[in-house]
């Protein structure tokens, strides 16, 4: 009888050991479902990438066939303008300031 009761102690603890395994384990059910969620962020990046490779594979090939498109981009990102062209530069703040020694004053009446 004492032994039996020993065997079922054993066993039970034997049956925690794999329950505590299963669910905990390096292989264990929470594992799993952090590695499922893991998986679910990668692919929406990875979407979220091959979008930003179409629209960029897309201006790829707008820069290479439109010859305004290319006037366009320069203009934008590095600053330039066309030979006659006026550039005019407001500032942000309210304050009124001097011209500096290049600028010409504005006509009076206007600023």
């Amino acid at each position: 009888m004492k032994r039996s009761r020993i065997l079922n102690v054993l066993l039970i603890l034997l049956l925690v050991v794999f329950v505590l395994y299963l669910f905990f384990g390096n292989h264990g059910l929470v594992r799993y479902y952090e590695l499922k969620t893991e998986l679910e962020l990668l692919r929406q990046h990875n979407a979220e990438l091959e979008r930003q490779n179409e629209q960029l594979t897309r201006q790829v090939k707008v820069l290479r066939e439109d010859v305004r498109a290319i006037e366009n981009a320069i203009r934008q990102e590095l600053g330039y303008v066309k030979e006659g062209e006026l550039v005019v530069f407001f500032d942000d703040d309210d304050d009124v300031r001097e011209p500096g020694p290049h600028e010409t004053t504005p006509p009076e009446g206007g600023r």
